[in-house]
């Protein structure tokens, strides 16, 4: 297994339809939609590779305004690969798709998967939100 740089993540995925938000503590990536002011770096296909081939950690979740308690004792995480494979850890289960980011920064997501073990219902209830809310990601702020 080849050693990853960890790193922690601040990030927010806002959602319009359920106003949710989740915040990756650390270095700044933020995911968002457009309504999200934007102080910071888009990421774009040009500049991908500022956050790819890292292992970004979910180290805060927030939904509709409220700190979520994160449960588990290895933490969720994601990461993008140059080529636009994406993978990670969302509480219970690994995930993976694919990513395509054009020039301006829009994201969409396709060939999302993951494997389906079981685990305990609020480590369940955790990934599917994350899960979810991640996937309705429409840019990344850096």
């Amino acid at each position: 297994m080849n050693r990853k740089r960890r790193h922690a993540w601040s990030a927010k995925i806002v959602v319009l339809t359920i106003a949710a938000v989740i915040a990756l503590a650390g270095i700044g990536c933020t995911l968002a939609d457009k309504n999200t002011k934007e102080t910071r770096v888009r990421i774009t296909s040009k500049n991908f590779k500022k956050i790819s081939g890292v292992q970004w950690v979910l180290r805060q979740m927030i939904e509709n305004g409220k700190t979520v308690d994160l449960k588990g004792e290895e933490p969720a995480f994601v990461q993008f690969q140059l080529d636009g494979k994406l993978s990670g850890f969302a509480s219970v289960n690994r995930f993976f798709g694919q990513l395509d980011i054009d020039e301006k920064g829009r994201l969409e997501f396709s060939k999302f998967g993951s494997t389906r073990m079981a685990g305990p219902e609020e480590l369940m209830d955790q990934e599917d939100r994350f899960l979810e809310i991640f996937q309705k990601s429409n840019r990344i702020f850096f």
